[in-house]
């Protein structure tokens, strides 16, 4: 097996379609953030984009996309709006993340979205979590009936939030026009007002991130669709969601509202709404992405497991890594989290100010 690094502008025209022949073969790659299109779209938003190819036979048999963020260091493609990251392959058993680390020159590959399935990155898998999804393969109806009480009953309280919006302000709709700046640019201003008010690093600060968005809504590929969905209550805009979609999978990237109609649950009707739209676009399943929000256990069919982590190069390192990201994720459940997460706002801000912030 031989390994090559590129940068991403250097893969030819029969390395993106093997990439898209083994993606679409494989039902756990059929996320958006595993299409080709994705690496592109990062690579055209900001430089330093790699990307490992195994060769057997002169044909490629694996890739494995990532950011060089220093000299030593990387991590994955995207890596602030990527909820799904690993290698690309028909057979990830014969294709070692460590040994694309070391061809790279790379100490270390960070990643925080590994599929826990991806069993190449298991001696690195350090910290786990959920990421939960809508099963709508079976219709809007079936999906809530199949919730149970509790979450019936908390679906039912959402649209008797959307009911009385309706009365008091006028006609409840949803639109989706990816075209639509204006909306998007309140979306980004919602987000990151949220951001600086509770203290959680800001990706929408950073330029190349702003950009990567906009390509993504721009895209209309087959495979990779950027979607803009938005609430509108009577003349005013209340919520909007951002996402990608690949085939019949939309993937929730960016979710946003009013918070002067916090009271209308805008956010939660919004993405109501879009469930009971998905047959009609054609979309079986709604990837809402981790995160402990308890509103998910609510509404989620089920979660697929990622992981954090980081691929040393050096093994005399992986200690060191594995000890640092469990006391990370054991510093989450204190009451040091606060802290921590304004001090790592804070650096991130400043290397924006700086022109560091990529």
């Amino acid at each position: 097996m031989n390994i090559t690094v590129l940068p991403a502008e250097q893969l030819t025209s029969d390395h993106w379609g093997a990439w898209c022949r083994m993606q679409r073969a494989q039902p756990r790659l059929v996320n958006p953030f595993f299409r080709p299109e994705f690496t592109q779209a990062v690579a055209q938003a900001r430089g330093g984009v790699e990307v490992a190819v195994w060769e057997k036979a002169g044909e490629p048999v694996a890739f494995l996309p990532f950011e060089r963020t220093s000299r030593h260091a990387g991590r994955p493609v995207g890596s602030y709006l990527n909820q799904m990251q690993g290698l690309i392959t028909a057979d990830g058993g014969q294709c070692l993340p460590q040994d694309a680390v070391r061809a790279a020159g790379l100490r270390v590959l960070h990643f925080d979205h590994v599929q826990a399935e991806q069993t190449a990155f298991a001696p690195y898998q350090y910290v786990s979590t959920q990421s939960a999804y809508l099963d709508l393969s079976q219709g809007f109806d079936h999906y809530r009936q199949a919730r149970g009480k509790s979450a019936a009953k908390f679906i039912s309280h959402i649209f008797q939030k959307e009911r009385k919006a309706s009365r008091e302000f006028g006609e409840v709709r949803v639109d989706v026009n990816s075209a639509d700046r204006p909306a998007l640019e309140q979306l980004l201003a919602w987000k990151t007002d949220q951001c600086h008010r509770t203290g959680v690093p800001c990706a929408f600060d950073i330029d190349w991130v702003v950009r990567l968005i906009d390509r993504l809504l721009a895209s209309s590929h087959e495979l990779l669709t950027g979607m803009l969905f938005t609430l509108r209550v009577g003349d005013r805009m209340a919520g909007a969601l951002m996402c990608v979609r690949s085939g019949s999978l939309l993937q929730g990237v960016i979710l946003g509202y009013d918070r002067e109609l916090s009271n209308a649950a805008p956010g939660f009707v919004l993405l109501m709404r879009v469930a009971q739209m998905a047959d009609s676009l054609g979309i079986t399943r709604i990837d809402l992405g981790s995160g402990g929000e308890s509103y998910k256990d609510k509404l989620a069919s089920g979660y697929d497991l990622v992981t954090e982590g980081a691929v040393s190069g050096q093994p005399l390192l992986a200690p060191f890594y594995r000890g640092w990201f469990r006391t990370k994720d054991r510093l989450r459940a204190t009451p040091l989290r606060a802290p921590v997460r304004r001090l790592r706002a804070w650096m991130l801000a400043t290397r924006v100010r700086m022109g560091y912030g990529d």
